[in-house]
């Protein structure tokens, strides 16, 4: 009986592992380079349940994020009408403490948060360097007013995404 149920266990463990594989991601140059050429547009689109914002509040974020990069590429030259370059950045993780949470419980709690994939595109191609990470968190209580935070959140987003390039 024992002799019976080891193959049909080691069967099982077989048909699950290979259920639960999934194709390799696409590769990428974790070495590459930054680019060097010009931006002459940056997108911004929010991932599906990325957010637990109001729909207004998410939409008025990816507003800010999106100037706030284009206010820091033309800081640093990288933003031209006739670049050849494009800026994906797609937020994934946005959370935004309530104003009483912000005040009362200001160190206790989460701190507010933001984080994005920042990739670059050549025309309709993506760029061999892998997409980057940028984060932005905010905790303590000076900032209970909700628009104030968002707007310091999107701005240092948009100064980390212009770092990463």
């Amino acid at each position: 009986m024992a002799d019976a149920r080891l193959p049909a266990i080691a069967a099982l463990w077989l048909w699950l592992g290979l259920a639960c594989a999934s194709a390799p991601g696409p590769r990428c140059d974790l070495a590459s380079e930054p680019e060097t050429g010009r931006f002459a547009r940056v997108e911004v689109a929010l991932a599906p349940d990325a957010s637990s914002l109001a729909p207004e509040a998410a939409g008025e974020l990816l507003v800010r994020v999106r100037q706030s990069a284009l206010d820091w590429l033309e800081q640093r030259d990288r933003l031209a009408p006739d670049g050849e370059l494009t800026l994906l950045v797609t937020v994934d993780s946005a959370r935004l403490r309530s104003a009483p949470t912000a005040w009362l419980f200001a160190w206790a709690a989460a701190p507010d948060h933001l984080a994005a994939q920042v990739s670059v595109l050549h025309g309709l191609e993506r760029a061999t360097r892998c997409p980057a990470r940028v984060e932005s968190a905010l905790a303590g209580y000076s900032w209970r007013d909700p628009d104030a935070r968002l707007e310091r959140l999107a701005r240092r987003l948009g100064h980390r995404i212009a770092e990463e390039l």
